[in-house]
């Protein structure tokens, strides 16, 4: 076994970019305490192997707690503290960086899916799925597996993925990883393409790739809106707000009906969503920045999917270009040649970096 640490890591050319851009994700500070008490004594001995590093929402500053992570679901880590009676429950938005022991092939699976090797990353971690007995971790290997897929591209197998993950945490941040559509430019082999029937479908995460997979095709249209309101309703709060920011698509799709109020409204909203489903809410924002000629405001939000959370990497291709495009459009030519090079390095396998080595005009379809 060796000791990894999972980080939240954005790439290092984005940081000066998002500087801005991430000062605005300062939150209030968790109102459900990290000094929650169990009475319930731990039976076997205790052994201290992992740990928590919070972050204060003020001040920034970093506390390590020791302990055991006994459960990683929802929105919250449950860490039982040295002394093996009182467990803590942390907010997953206060947390900067989980410490836990991981088996070799978890470890060198999360190292291949880093290298972009995805066929051996997802081979090696489907062999940890094997082994590993805490269920918290078997959740968090199955949604690497889960990310690995979607580079593949294969995305039936990521969606049932994320339904093994809900099983078990039916409020899980991994829905995040859902190949829903966000960018209905993109080529047919690039996007999700669900049957419409699975917006029937008694499984929410079914009927919520599907709504969003058929949202812009004219005759599924009115189905899709009228199932993506009802997810609006549902009693899993990350499904909703993935539902809302669909929603958000509307208006993109039909730019007469966007209103600046709105859009402003969506730049306060996005920050609160955590980091998983903050990417699209943060693509749709900007994209629908261009459509008002707001282009500094839309560059920052473009950047933001592309910098931490790239695991769609056609859409977060995408996302690059159009940054490049209002970066351009700014007057910082510099600035807009620089993501298209990291563009270029970082997602050479897609459409969007083929269309940018191509020199094709503005190297994007209308934003």
């Amino acid at each position: 076994m060796s000791e990894h640490t999972m980080q939240r890591h954005a790439h290092p050319m984005m940081f000066l970019l998002l500087l801005t851009l991430l000062l605005s994700t300062v939150r209030p500070a968790s109102s459900l305490g990290a000094g929650s008490e169990n009475d319930s004594a731990s039976v076997l001995p205790f052994v201290t192997t992992d740990a928590v590093v919070t972050r204060h929402p003020v001040t920034g500053k970093t506390t390590r707690e020791a302990g055991v992570i006994e459960d990683l679901a929802g929105n919250e880590v449950q860490l039982r503290r040295a002394g093996g009676r009182r467990v803590d429950h942390i907010y997953l938005r206060d947390i900067a960086d989980l410490q836990f022991r991981k088996s070799a092939e978890h470890d060198a699976g999360l190292l291949l899916l880093a290298e972009g090797n995805w066929e051996k990353a997802l081979t090696a971690l489907d062999s940890a799925a094997q082994t590993e007995q805490r269920d918290w971790v078997q959740r968090e290997v199955q949604a690497s597996a889960a990310a690995t897929l979607l580079a593949l591209k294969r995305h039936t197998e990521v969606i049932e993925r994320i339904e093994k993950i809900a099983e078990s945490d039916p409020d899980t941040r991994h829905v995040g990883l859902l190949p829903l559509v966000w960018d209905e430019r993109l080529p047919p082999e690039e996007r999700f393409q669900s049957p419409p029937s699975d917006m029937k479908s008694p499984s929410l995460i079914r009927r919520l790739t599907a709504a969003s997979s058929l949202l812009q095709n004219p005759r599924h249209e009115t189905a899709a809106i009228g199932v993506l309101t009802e997810l609006r309703k549902c009693e899993h709060p990350r499904i909703q707000e993935l539902a809302e920011i669909q929603l958000w698509r509307l208006e993109i799709l039909k730019p007469e009906e966007l209103r600046k109020s709105d859009v402003r409204f969506r730049q306060l909203r996005t920050t609160d969503f955590d980091q998983q489903i903050r990417g699209a809410a943060e693509f749709v924002t900007g994209r629908a920045l261009m459509q008002q000629f707001d282009f500094d405001a839309a560059a920052l939000c473009l950047m933001w999917m592309p910098a931490m959370t790239p695991a769609d990497r056609a859409t977060a291709a995408a996302s690059l270009n159009d940054a490049a495009v209002a970066l351009t459009k700014s007057g910082q030519i510099a600035a807009a040649a620089q993501v298209r090079q990291e563009l270029l390095s970082r997602f050479p396998e897609t459409s969007t970096a083929s269309r940018v080595a191509a020199a094709e005009p503005e190297s994007q379809i209308n934003p």
